[in-house]
């Protein structure tokens, strides 16, 4: 059986919940996740603080587009499950 990776889990939950737009800093920890968001149907669109990527995603998600999600938190968890124990 092939075994996921966590940034893989991480896109498959977000296309399960129907995301379809995430904001998020571009980083090292987030390098795996960002090249699997365009084929799985995700666009990144890149912030430089976690402040202003959690704010575009309140202002998208409660105007037009319900399913946009902020990645602020999500990029350091990614990172500390990508660590061995």
């Amino acid at each position: 059986m092939t075994r996921m990776t966590p940034s893989e889990a991480f896109v498959e939950t977000m296309v399960a919940h129907g995301v379809d737009t995430i904001f998020g800093i571009m980083g090292s920890a987030f390098m795996d996740a960002m090249d699997i968001f365009e084929p799985a149907g995700i666009e990144l669109v890149p912030v430089v603080h976690e402040q202003g990527a959690a704010h575009m995603a309140v202002r998208v998600s409660a105007g037009c587009r319900p399913h946009a999600w902020s990645s602020a938190i999500t990029a350091r968890h990614l990172q500390l499950l990508s660590k061995p124990p």
